[in-house]
């Protein structure tokens, strides 16, 4: 009933926001992604690059000897979809999407882990 209620509520056109993460673990596969998110996922992949450099050139650090290193996500890309997508996006990736709505999911996508979360119009 928790789901519904937010899909009656949300505006024509939903932002989702995306950030790549390190974590291999995920609980869903995106395969067919609307074209906005697929842009967005790759841009994602660019800010997750950057602030890799980031650490490399500030600290020094490499993907390997930074494993204990605890460093803040790179900011978000973000995709702005119709309602309709966004329905359809959460159909593709299944019953494991049905919590977006209270919090962000770990999907894959061509070997790579994202967070997708929801961004809720305020007023």
């Amino acid at each position: 009933m928790r789901r519904e209620l937010y899909e009656r509520n949300l505006p024509p056109t939903v932002r989702v926001k995306i950030v790549r993460v390190e974590d291999e673990a995920a609980e869903a596969e995106l395969r067919d992604a609307p074209e906005p998110l697929l842009k967005a996922l790759e841009a994602a992949d660019e800010a997750y690059e950057r602030r890799w450099r980031q650490i490399r050139e500030n600290y020094g650090l490499d993907r390997e000897s930074a494993e204990e290193f605890v460093w803040t996500n790179p900011e978000p890309a973000a995709a702005e979809l119709p309602k309709s997508q966004l329905q359809r996006l959460l159909t593709i990736l299944g019953e494991k999407s049905r919590k977006i709505y209270e919090k962000p999911i770990k999907i894959r996508h061509q070997g790579k882990t994202y967070l997708l979360s929801i961004e809720y119009p305020c007023g």
